[in-house]
């Protein structure tokens, strides 16, 4: 069969080429567009056409990969996206945006699959293999370097991310996205470490130039953290408008944690209850059983159940909790620490 594609393909030539070319750019449009599965409808039947016209090492046929596995990652099969863009990695060696665009996917697609630590190893190898082609100043690697600033985030390497957050920050001006971006990973390891009024003060500061869902979210955290449940229910009511407004599911997961998280601090655990179960349901279909996100709102779930009196799903809910924050992120991280406290909490049955 791929004899008769080539066969078929060198007697058209420059217009078979053409035609290939221009399929790959409607699929693209419908990446664009949001219509994935028809993108992966379209990119399925067109990889094995530009794989015999311009063989497996060609730009053409990589960048038909890379936007299959684009597809792919949009749609909710971040296994499948790693597995393209290890190919492209693979046969594709010239330090071009191709390349660079595959290696930041496979590290997003790490992430989902909660493989926050090899997300950011791919994410410092990158760097490591594009700086001295691009600079390190140059502004996609900016946005990698945020990207991972986010995985060490996860992985709660508090040192290296207020290091890194000041360095990222130093020079950029006030309204610029990348301030956003670093500043919410920066808050966030502050909450993780119980700082939540200093994590509230660097998210205030960025919410004077900036308005998206992640800073609300962030602020909301830091609020729950010093027990103003009300004003975080409020900030989560905002961040649930902006997520509807634009589409964002991303988000969705730990919007429902933190309301859950807020509601269990004013003791409405029939509401909290609701959402916690929301945001398991929310976070395993978006971000998979594994991500940190997935791991939160379980033991947020595990929490209001406690809260109920309901302590023996709790023990059980806590008991798988507690494993999976050690299996994933090791016996020293805070969560994994906090959950056995919690655990140990728990009277038994």
């Amino acid at each position: 069969m791929r004899q008769v594609i080539q066969l078929r393909t060198e007697q058209l030539g420059a217009t078979a080429r053409t035609t290939l070319s221009a399929r790959s750019a409607l699929a693209w449009a419908l990446i664009e567009l949001q219509r994935h599965e028809e993108a992966v409808a379209q990119l399925r039947g067109l990889l094995p056409l530009v794989l015999a016209a311009w063989g497996e090492h060609h730009e053409a046929a990589n960048g038909v990969r890379l936007h299959l596995g684009t597809a792919h990652f949009a749609s909710g099969r971040p296994a499948r996206a790693e597995e393209l863009t290890r190919v492209v990695l693979a046969v594709y060696p010239v330090m071009d945006g191709l390349r660079l665009r595959a290696w930041t996917l496979l590290a997003s697609a790490l992430s989902c699959l909660g493989r926050h630590r090899e997300a950011a190893d791919e994410y410092t190898a990158l760097l490591n293999a594009a700086s001295p082609v691009y600079g390190e100043d140059d502004r996609q690697l900016l946005w990698v370097r945020t990207d991972r600033l986010h995985q060490l985030a996860f992985l709660a390497e508090h040192d290296l991310v207020e290091q890194e957050s000041r360095a990222l920050l130093a020079g950029l001006a006030d309204d610029d996205p990348l301030r956003a971006a670093i500043s919410g990973a920066h808050a966030f390891v502050l909450n993780s470490a119980g700082h939540h009024a200093p994590a509230e003060t660097i998210v205030r500061a960025a919410l004077a130039h900036h308005d998206g869902a992640d800073l609300c979210l962030g602020l909301a955290r830091s609020l729950n953290g010093q027990g103003r449940h009300e004003e975080a229910l409020r900030i989560l009511t905002d961040a649930r408008t902006r997520c509807r407004q634009s589409g964002d599911t991303e988000h969705v997961s730990l919007l429902h944690t933190l309301t859950a998280r807020a509601l269990l601090g004013l003791e409405r655990l029939d509401d909290a209850e609701t959402q916690a179960r929301q945001a398991v349901e929310a976070a395993r279909t978006h971000h998979g059983p594994t991500h940190h996100r997935s791991l939160e709102a379980a033991t947020t779930l595990a929490s209001v159940l406690a809260a109920r009196g309901r302590h023996t799903d709790a023990r059980e809910h806590l008991t798988h909790c507690a494993a999976a924050w050690r299996r994933q992120f090791g016996p020293h991280h805070p969560r994994t620490i906090a959950t056995d406290a919690e655990l140990a909490a728990v009277p038994k049955a």
